[in-house]
C-alpha cells in the first residue's frame, strides 16, 4: 500500500513539473531568450513561434561572418562562395537556415515526447523504477551544461573536418566563411544531442512496466502513443537523412573538383553509400523501436499470463478439484489464457510498414533531386 502510495505521489508531482515547464533544453532556452528579445522589438506580448525564433537566431548568426569578412577581403569571400556554390549566394543561405530549422524541429518534437509522457504514458506507469528512469532521462536531456559543452566541442570538431576539405579542394577559406561554419555546426551538432538521447529513450523504454488493456494489450491507448511517437521519430530521423543528403549532392561539384581523377561512377559510388548509411540508421531505429514496443506488450501479458497460471493452480490444488464448478472454472481460465497467449505481441502492422518505406523514401528522393538535371540529361 505504502509503495502505491508512493508511485502515485511521484507520478502526479513529474506531471506537475513536466505542465509547469521546469524541463527545459538549452535550445528552449536560447529561442526562449531570441523570443523576449522580439517581444521587446515588436511591443508584442504575444508568445513567440520557435520558427520565428529560429529565423531571426539565424539572422543573428549571419550578421557575425558578415562582419568578420570585412576583416579580411570581401572579393575573396565573394569568389569562394561562388566557386562552392556556383549561380547563386541563396543556395548557401537555405543549406544554413536548413541546419536551425532541423534544430528547431528536433527540440519541439522533444516537447511532444514531454507532452505525450505527461498525458498519455505516466498516468498508465506501474512501478517506481520506470518513473526513475524516466525522470533521469528528463534530467540528462535537459542538462543544458552538458548539452552546451557537447554542441561546442562537435561543432568545432565537425566544422575542422569541413574546412579541411575544403582546403583539399583549393578553395581558400576566409575568416568569415570559417566563423560562419563553425557557428552552423555547432546548431547542428546540437540537434545531434537531442538525437542521441531520443534514441537511448528508444532504448530503455522497452523496460518500462505499463498497464495495458488485459485481454489485448497490443491494443492499448498508451501503446498507440508511443507507437505514434516513436515512428515520428523515424520520420525526423529520415528528413535529418533527407537534407543531408541535399546538401551532398549540391557539393557533389566541390567534391568532385577536390578529386582530380574523379568520375561519375566514383561519385556515384559516394551517393550509395551515404544512401545506404542512411538507410541501415533508419531501418536499424525502426527495428530498435518495434522491439522496444514488442517488450512492454509482452511484459504485460507475461503479468496477466502469470496471474491467471497462479489461478488455475489454486483452484486445481483445492479440495473441490473435480467438482463440475472448479472443472468449469479452470477449463473457462485455460481458454482465457490460450486467448490472451495469442494476441499479437508488437505494433508492426500494414501502417508501420508504410511508414517505413516512406522514410526508406526521403533520402532517395533528396539524392534524386540533387542530381535532377543530371538524370535529365541522361534521359535526352
Amino acid at each position: 500500500m505504502k509503495e502505491n502510495t508512493d508511485l502515485l505521489k511521484r507520478r502526479e508531482e513529474l506531471k506537475r513539473r513536466l505542465m509547469d515547464g521546469e524541463y527545459k533544453t538549452l535550445i528552449d532556452v536560447s529561442l526562449d531568450g531570441v523570443g523576449r528579445i522580439i517581444q521587446k522589438v515588436t511591443h508584442t506580448v504575444r508568445p513567440i513561434s520557435p520558427w520565428l525564433s529560429g529565423a531571426v537566431l539565424y539572422l543573428i548568426v549571419l550578421l557575425i561572418p558578415n562582419v568578420l569578412v570585412r576583416l579580411g577581403d570581401p572579393s575573396v569571400f565573394a569568389r569562394q562562395t561562388a566557386i562552392i556554390f556556383p549561380g547563386s549566394l541563396l543556395l548557401p543561405l537555405l543549406l544554413g537556415y536548413a541546419t536551425i530549422a532541423i534544430m528547431v524541429a528536433g527540440n519541439i518534437y522533444l516537447q511532444r515526447v514531454f507532452t505525450t509522457f505527461q498525458d498519455s504514458v505516466l498516468d498508465k506507469v506501474e512501478s517506481i523504477a520506470t518513473l526513475d528512469d524516466f525522470e533521469h532521462w528528463l534530467t540528462s536531456v535537459c542538462d543544458r551544461k552538458s548539452h552546451f559543452l557537447w554542441s561546442i566541442v562537435g561543432g568545432v570538431v565537425l566544422a575542422a573536418y569541413i574546412i579541411f576539405s575544403l582546403e583539399v579542394s583549393n578553395i581558400i577559406v576566409t575568416l568569415g566563411i570559417t566563423i560562419g561554419t563553425i557557428l552552423i555546426s555547432i546548431f547542428s551538432v546540437a540537434f545531434i544531442y537531442l538525437l542521441v538521447y531520443m534514441v537511448a529513450l528508444s532504448a530503455r523504454i522497452g523496460r518500462y512496466h505499463l498497464k495495458l488493456y488485459i485481454a489485448n494489450p497490443n491494443s492499448s491507448e498508451v501503446i498507440s502513443s508511443i507507437a505514434g511517437l516513436l515512428s515520428n521519430f523515424v520520420y525526423m530521423v529520415a528528413i535529418y537523412a533527407a537534407v543531408i543528403t541535399w546538401v551532398m549532392t549540391l557539393l557533389g561539384p566541390v567534391m568532385q573538383a577536390g578529386l582530380e581523377a574523379a568520375s561519375l561512377s566514383w561519385i556515384a559510388i559516394i551517393y550509395l553509400f551515404i544512401i545506404s548509411l542512411f538507410w541501415t540508421s533508419i531501418l536499424a531505429m525502426f527495428i530498435l523501436n518495434q522491439r522496444s514496443i514488442s517488450s512492454i506488450i509482452k511484459s504485460a501479458k507475461w503479468k496477466t499470463l502469470n496471474e491467471i497460471q497462479a489461478n488455475v493452480e489454486q483452484l486445481h490444488t483445492s479440495n473441490k478439484l473435480g467438482e463440475k464448478d472448479t472443472m468449469e472454472a479452470i477449463n473457462r481460465l485455460m481458454d482465457y489464457y490460450d486467448r490472451i497467449l495469442k494476441t499479437h505481441s508488437s505494433a508492426f502492422n500494414t501502417e508501420a510498414i508504410w511508414s517505413l518505406i516512406n522514410s526508406l523514401l526521403l533520402p532517395l528522393l533528396a539524392l534524386l533531386l540533387g542530381n535532377l538535371d543530371k538524370i535529365i540529361a541522361l534521359f535526352r
